[in-house]
């Protein structure tokens, strides 16, 4: 999506300058584990994606997590913010400088590089909250379901996979270029929402309410929600697949002993419940991008607000 001029793309890129250690010494029980195994993630000038972010974070506690196993690793940031861009385009490309990205499913990239997928983020992004005018906050009062949202006209960036979820739920859907451009034209009445992920609303709206005519907020009552995976990706060839069988191991402990619930609790439990997900009206969307792989059966990993 785009948030504030930014293509998600962007997003993804910016998000990758949140400081982690650059070497972590350890000891393997193998000659092949007591190798070196090394991360490369690209920097930006500054942190706009939350889940971008977060993901850093559990990347460092999976490898330090594995290090009895996997032995040393080294965790570090290219200079080069377009690294991101490039390494999903491979093929397309040279001068490749890092090795592990942050993305939701795509088909762009879903064949070309090698997921983990294990939803680190805990399908926080697929909760979305809806941006809407201080004077029609009745139209949504009485929404109750996804056939009494079919009612309402919602703005989404034409690239954006919210996009093609909205419109495959029968959702009507006013498209533009960016997120900027998008809140100028529901300012001027193209549309009656837009949708937010809950741990990006509060960025956001800080934008958004800067401007002294502002009338949009954030509607009290409810909660879209879609099965939509954040995961580790990784080349295909047998370096990346070293890298990425590491990462599944560090995830599935982090999961099967809680740690990895804890570290999301701490970084976005009080935005949850600030904006009281737990107590909303849940209306429920499909994603038509899901894949067979995707392990939307399996409940541990995933945020069930109500639960």
């Amino acid at each position: 999506m785009d948030i504030f001029g930014f293509t998600r793309r962007d997003l993804m890129r910016a998000a990758l300058a949140a400081p982690l250690p650059l070497l972590l010494p350890g000891a393997g029980k193998s000659e092949e584990a007591k190798k070196t195994i090394s991360y490369v993630r690209a920097a930006s000038a500054s942190d706009i994606d939350a889940h971008a972010v977060f993901g850093w974070e559990v990347l460092a506690a999976v490898l330090e997590k594995t290090r009895p196993t996997y032995g040393d690793y080294s965790l570090t940031v290219s200079p080069d913010p377009a690294q991101a861009l490039r390494f999903r385009h491979v093929t397309k490309s040279s001068d490749i400088q890092v090795n592990v990205v942050i993305l939701t499913i795509s088909p762009e990239w879903n064949d070309s590089l090698l997921p983990v997928r294990i939803p680190f983020q805990r399908g926080l992004l697929g909760y979305r909250l809806l941006i809407v005018h201080r004077q029609g906050l009745d139209q949504f009062r009485g929404i109750k379901n996804l056939a009494d949202l079919r009612q309402i006209t919602f703005g989404s960036v034409k690239h954006w996979i919210d996009t093609a979820i909205l419109q495959k739920a029968g959702l009507p859907v006013v498209t533009g270029t960016n997120y900027d451009g998008l809140v100028k034209m529901m300012r001027a009445g193209r549309f009656q929402t837009l949708t937010t992920g809950a741990h990006e609303v509060e960025a956001q709206m800080a934008v958004i309410e800067a401007d002294p005519d502002n009338d949009l907020v954030v509607e009290p009552h409810l909660l879209l929600h879609y099965d939509l995976p954040v995961y580790f990706w990784f080349s295909r060839d047998e370096e990346g697949q070293r890298r990425a069988e590491r990462v599944r191991a560090g995830l599935k402990a982090m999961v099967a002993d809680g740690s990895l619930e804890k570290m999301f609790q701490a970084r976005f439990g009080p935005v949850m419940e600030k904006y009281d997900l737990a107590h909303r009206t849940l209306i429920e969307l499909p994603d038509p991008l899901l894949r067979p792989e995707d392990p939307v059966t399996d409940t541990r990993p995933w945020l069930k607000p109500r639960s």
